[in-house]
C-alpha cells in the first residue's frame, strides 16, 4: 500500500508539473513568431554595426583619413593594401545573414499587412546596405539573394544593374507610401511615432528625405558612366527635399555591449586602444601649410584628438 501511494504521488507530480517545469526547451528570447516592431530595430542596428566597424575602418584608411598606428598591427593589412579573398568576408556574411535578410522578411510581412511605412523603412535601409556593398565589391548577390535552400548559389550581378534596380525598389516603396497617405485614416496612423525605428522613429518626412538622398548618392556613383542629369534635376525639384540632419542611431551608452559598435570594436574590446591615428594626408590638408592656406579651417579639432 505504501508503495502504491508513492507511485501515485509521483505520477500526479509529473502530470501537474509538466507545463511549468518541463518546457525548458522554449527560449523566450527566440520566439517562433515575431512582429515587425521586434525585428526592425535589430535589422537597423545590424546593418549600421557592420558598415560602421570594419568596413568603416578599411574605408577610412584607404581614403587616407586614418592610418595604422605605429606599435600596433591590427589594421596593417588595410594600410598596406594587402587584400585577399578572406578580407572583410565575415562582415559580408554578417550583412547578408542578419541585417539584409531581416529587412527582406520585414518587406514581405509589411506587404502582407499593407504596412506602407514599414515597407518603405525596410526598403530604404536594405537599399542603403546593397548600395554600400555594390560600391565596394561591384558584383554581389542581389535578386537571387535570401532564397535559402532554394538557391544556395545566387548569381552575382553587376554594380550598375544593382544601382538601377535600387532606384526601382525605392520608387516603388515611395509610391506605396504616397498612395497610403491619401487615406486620412492611414495618414493619421503614420503620423504617430514608431519607437521600433531607431533612426527616425517612423517619421515619414525624414524617411522620404533619406530615400531622395540615397537616390542622389546612387546617381552620383554613375555620373561619369551614365549621366542622369534629368533624374538628378527631378530629385532637386521635389518638394520633399533631402536630409538636413544625420540619419543616425544615437541611443548608445558608455557600457560594455551597449556602446557605439566602432568604439566597442576598436577601443573597449581591443588590447591596444590606439589602433587608428590621423593620416598625415588629411592632417597636411587641414593644416595651414597647404596652399591656399586653411588656417581658419577648424575641422581638424572636431575630427581628431591631439596626442601627448
Amino acid at each position: 500500500m505504501k508503495k502504491n501511494i508513492i507511485i501515485l504521488f509521483s505520477t500526479i507530480l509529473i502530470v501537474s508539473c509538466t507545463k511549468q517545469w518541463l518546457n525548458v526547451n522554449t527560449d523566450p528570447n527566440s520566439p517562433a513568431n515575431v512582429t515587425i516592431n521586434l525585428v526592425l530595430p535589430a535589422a537597423e542596428l545590424s546593418v549600421a554595426s557592420v558598415i560602421n566597424t570594419d568596413y568603416n575602418i578599411a574605408g577610412g584608411i584607404w581614403v587616407q583619413y586614418w592610418t595604422q598606428s605605429t606599435g600596433s598591427s591590427q589594421y596593417a593589412n588595410y594600410d598596406n593594401y594587402n587584400i585577399t579573398s578572406s578580407t572583410l568576408d565575415f562582415d559580408f556574411q554578417q550583412l547578408y545573414t542578419y541585417g539584409l535578410n531581416d529587412l527582406e522578411w520585414i518587406k514581405k510581412t509589411a506587404l502582407q499587412q499593407q504596412d506602407s511605412r514599414d515597407y518603405l523603412i525596410a526598403t530604404a535601409v536594405q537599399c542603403y546596405g546593397f548600395q554600400m556593398l555594390a560600391d565596394l565589391y561591384d558584383q554581389i548577390p542581389f535578386s537571387q539573394a535570401f532564397k535559402g535552400a532554394q538557391n544556395i548559389h545566387p548569381h552575382y550581378e553587376s554594380g550598375k544593374n544593382i544601382y538601377d534596380s535600387l532606384i526601382v525598389r525605392l520608387n516603388y516603396a515611395v509610391s506605396m507610401l504616397n498612395n497610403a497617405m491619401k487615406n486620412p485614416a492611414t495618414a493619421t496612423l503614420y503620423s504617430i511615432a514608431e519607437p521600433a525605428d531607431l533612426i527616425f522613429s517612423g517619421n515619414v518626412q525624414s524617411w522620404l528625405q533619406f530615400v531622395n538622398t540615397l537616390k542622389l548618392k546612387i546617381y552620383l556613383r554613375e555620373i561619369y558612366a551614365n549621366p542622369l542629369l534629368d533624374s538628378i534635376n527631378n530629385l532637386l525639384n521635389q518638394p520633399v527635399g533631402f536630409l538636413t540632419s544625420d540619419a543616425a542611431i544615437t541611443f548608445f551608452t558608455n557600457n560594455p555591449s551597449r556602446d557605439n559598435p566602432l568604439y566597442e570594436l576598436d577601443i573597449r574590446n581591443s588590447s591596444y586602444t590606439g589602433n587608428i591615428k590621423a593620416s598625415n594626408t588629411i592632417i597636411s590638408w587641414l593644416k595651414p601649410s597647404v596652399s591656399p592656406p586653411l588656417s581658419t579651417d577648424t575641422r581638424v579639432s572636431y575630427l581628431f584628438n591631439t596626442n601627448t
